[in-house]
């Protein structure tokens, strides 16, 4: 449970106030020019000539299959996913919309996502387009003009190509894995298993309903075509998206190429890229630290993808991910109101026990244990800050300044922050040793 002396420091938030972020047809005539040309090319060539014509495409296409990975990293095309191959219908739909669910649910249990990853992906295609592949956006704004957005999911341009947009199945890989200038997917969104359907979809599609209620008035009968097309398949659901504690962490499938953002966490050894986001202040966005073993790394990697997610007074099980705080808050502030998030204590203990070490414990009192303490001049990355009623991830001295990960208060999403309040206690608190 939490404690009183975080009750108290949330109600005095005017006098003891948390660190508070600053959110901061031109190619049907190449076609027919093309074909002409070849024709006069083989009268003009034989069969010789065609012979090693062919030999020159096969090494060409060879060259782009096996191409190296540095070509990788420059591509701007979504990554391949290959569906699952379904059977069954859904009776309510046209052969073109069941063709599209089934290229949703397919690309959804291809990544592991289960049942509740197609069911989403199924309630947004069926809110965004119908489940038809539109080839046409929204009239926005008194003028009148057409957003960019197309396909299924009504992506707009920056998500990537025309042709991967309106491809079923490259659309629903960017979906699931994000688009390719980084926009986040669901399986970048921490705890998309464990909130409602149309939260998870906003949390993607970031729609102008910002309750989702859009994607709820079509979530009973996007649970219908789901049911049906998965009941003729009855293996295809069983890898349940509940099973993927790396993706609810925050960490992306492999999918679509991120443009080469910053915004990772995935750490590379005990190297641990910060997130270059709005929930990150500017001087730290794409800072690379450095933590004291592997395992630290991959905590914060962990708790670096809960950044932007709500301040929930319990959030968060005891080392667990993020939910409504119910078992923990007990309905008091905005716990179990829906919001999916963490409290200061559980995104703590969520950075220690997702880089595999031991709870530090469920709430702040818990966790300033004097027998962890360690003196600040000792201090290191991992470590807990602890203030009255309050707690944050250290992270470190850069450039003589002092920084933390943190959720402070309610209204203020989970940020990285320089340390600025001065009611700091006067030891560190380690527990990943």
């Amino acid at each position: 449970m939490t404690t009183a002396d975080e009750q108290q420091s949330r109600s005095s938030a005017g006098t003891a106030a948390k660190n508070t972020g600053k959110a901061v047809g031109k190619q049907a005539a190449k076609k027919v020019a093309t074909k002409v040309l070849g024709k006069k090319l083989l009268i003009a060539l034989g069969i010789k000539g065609f012979i090693f014509l062919a030999v020159i495409l096969l090494v060409v296409i060879l060259a782009a299959v096996l191409g190296n990975d540095d070509a990788n990293a420059g591509d701007t095309s979504c990554g391949q996913v290959t569906p699952a191959n379904l059977g069954g219908s859904a009776s309510s739909l046209t052969a073109e919309q069941n063709a599209n669910a089934k290229a949703i649910i397919g690309v959804a249990i291809s990544l592991g996502l289960g049942e509740r990853g197609a069911l989403i992906g199924v309630t947004v295609g069926l809110t965004e387009s119908t489940l038809r592949n539109v080839d046409y956006g929204d009239m926005m704004g008194p003028g009148g003009s057409m957003s960019s957005s197309r396909g299924l999911f009504q992506q707009l341009d920056a998500w990537g190509p025309l042709a991967d947009r309106m491809d079923p199945v490259k659309a629903a890989t960017m979906f699931y894995t994000g688009g390719q200038a980084g926009q986040r997917g669901l399986t970048d969104i921490p705890g998309w298993q464990q909130m409602p359907v149309p939260q998870a979809a906003q949390a993607v599609q970031q729609s102008e309903f910002a309750d989702g209620s859009n994607f709820a008035r079509q979530l009973e009968l996007a649970q219908v075509i789901t049911t049906a097309i998965l009941a003729a398949n009855p293996t295809a659901g069983t890898s349940a998206g509940s099973a993927a504690p790396a993706t609810s962490a925050g960490t992306s499938t492999p999918g679509c190429t991120t443009g080469g953002l910053t915004n990772t966490v995935t750490p590379n050894g005990t190297s641990i890229a910060i997130p270059a986001n709005e929930y990150v202040t500017e001087a730290l966005r794409g800072h690379v630290l450095q933590a004291p073993t592997e395992k630290v790394a991959k905590g914060l990697g962990a708790g670096f993808g809960a950044l932007g997610l709500p301040y929930v007074w319990g959030g968060g099980t005891d080392g667990g991910g993020p939910n409504d705080g119910c078992s923990r808050g007990g309905g008091e502030l905005n716990s179990c109101q829906g919001l999916v998030g963490f409290d200061c204590s559980g995104l703590t203990a969520y950075v220690l026990v997702q880089g595999g070490y031991p709870s530090p414990g469920g709430n702040s009192s818990a966790q300033r244990d004097r027998a962890h303490a360690v003196p600040w001049d000792q201090g290191q990355v991992g470590d807990i800050v602890g203030f009255p009623g309050h707690v944050a991830i250290y992270l470190g001295v850069i450039n003589g300044t002092r920084y933390i990960l943190e959720a402070s208060t309610p209204g203020v999403p989970v940020h990285v922050v320089p340390l600025t309040r001065d009611d700091y206690d006067d030891v560190l608190y380690r527990y990943w040793t």
